[in-house]
């Protein structure tokens, strides 16, 4: 397909429009497509106190401790989902069994 052609500019467009309604899936699409270029992906303008509040901890029941919430949590959280590999888990969670479904359960995953 020639990037410059009706079809290709209309696709991108609608694409577009799709993603600025639903910022969420637009978020997930970039760390899907670039998910080995991307370790930790944070947004000034983020909605959510939670998120702005860097210095944040939160019990995590995989490591067994407080972690940060900005920083680990949300790594964990989103190799959990599938939108990051999993070389970004510290290795004592991935000794865990059913870590995925632990960390899906967990009230801060809810929080992200």
């Amino acid at each position: 397909m020639d990037i410059f052609s009706e079809e290709h500019m209309q696709e991108l467009f609608e694409k577009k429009e799709y993603f600025r309604e639903h910022p969420e899936e637009a978020r997930r699409e970039y760390l899907r497509t670039h998910k080995d270029q991307v370790p930790f992906v944070i947004h000034e303008k983020s909605t959510s106190k939670r998120m702005q509040d860097t210095t944040r901890q939160v019990f995590c029941p995989l490591l067994r401790s407080e972690v940060k919430f900005i920083k680990e949590c949300y790594d964990i959280t989103m190799v959990a989902e599938g939108d990051l590999p999993e070389k970004f888990v510290p290795s004592k969670v991935m000794e865990t069994e059913n870590w995925r479904e632990i960390c899906k359960n967990c009230p801060n995953h809810e929080a992200l």
